[in-house]
């Protein structure tokens, strides 16, 4: 019996499943990085950077990017109004936390002025969620009736072939 390892095709083998489904994961990362360079130039300079000096950290900090702007990216390719929404709401999630931060180490009297600007901020946060919200169910609306309508054509063409049933019946014995 033959006990050396066997030679297994790697994931970056075109053959087989592992390797389209490589190919398909670098074009998603591809694109990524395209729509990056495009909206967030600064982050996307930053992972380039990475890539080249430190590539561990690089793909660690690839996933964390993913992460914070991979919602967006995905939106932006089949619902840009979602993506804008998505993209603004990140925006201000990133303000609301410089505010909080600079709160706790600021004196009272600029906490004060701090504080109503994280109330603005926090009321622009609630309004975009209930945008996205109300655009969410929009689309649900839209869904649902798309689905009646299939229902009604479904429920004629059941009741077209009951009254039709005598005469097929015949037609097929014929043949």
């Amino acid at each position: 019996s033959d006990r050396s390892p066997k030679m297994h095709k790697g994931p970056r083998d075109a053959d087989g499943p592992m390797g389209k489904k490589f190919a398909q994961m670098e074009k998603k990362k591809e694109e990524y990085l395209k729509w990056l360079k495009e909206n967030y130039p600064d982050e996307f300079t930053r992972l380039q950077e990475l890539k080249e000096k430190e590539p561990k950290l690089y793909f660690r900090q690839m996933m964390v990017s993913g992460k914070k702007y991979g919602r967006i990216f995905e939106a932006s390719e089949s619902d840009p109004e979602l993506a804008n929404i998505l993209k603004e709401d990140l925006a201000l999630k990133q303000k609301r936390d410089e505010l909080v931060k600079q709160i706790s180490t600021a004196n009272d009297q600029e906490k004060a002025e701090l504080t109503k600007q994280l109330e603005t901020v926090v009321g622009q946060r609630f309004d975009l969620i209930l945008k996205r919200k109300q655009l969410a169910y929009d689309k649900l609306r839209e869904r649902l009736e798309k689905l009646k309508e299939e229902v009604k054509t479904s429920q004629d063409e059941v009741a077209k072939w009951k009254d039709t049933k005598d005469v097929k019946v015949q037609d097929r014995i014929k043949e």
